[in-house]
């Protein structure tokens, strides 16, 4: 069964966050570990529409608003075989 050898592991664990979380305009992703490479960044809205795409890379990465209207939305970055998803309220 694998497990976590070292706490180089723990550091390295690929995350996702987006701040700020709520956002009045436009955000930031933040990516760690093996999520920091060139990768796609999808958002839906609640109806499971994708609103927005795009080609990003860098481990900090603005993210301009547009025009998405205020709501609730789901990020997805895929990245090779990896994808991380979290959720966006836009005021």
């Amino acid at each position: 069964m694998p497990g976590i050898s070292s706490l180089d592991e723990i550091r390295e664990k690929p995350s996702l966050r987006v701040l700020p979380n709520p956002a009045l305009d436009d955000f930031q992703l933040l990516l760690n570990g093996k999520a920091v490479q060139e990768g796609e960044l999808s958002i839906f809205n609640l109806e499971g529409k994708e609103v927005l795409f795009e080609r990003i890379a860098g481990f900090k990465v603005n993210v301009p608003r547009k025009t998405l209207p205020s709501g609730l939305y789901l990020l997805r970055y895929t990245c090779g075989h990896h994808y991380y998803t979290e959720k966006l309220l836009l005021r």
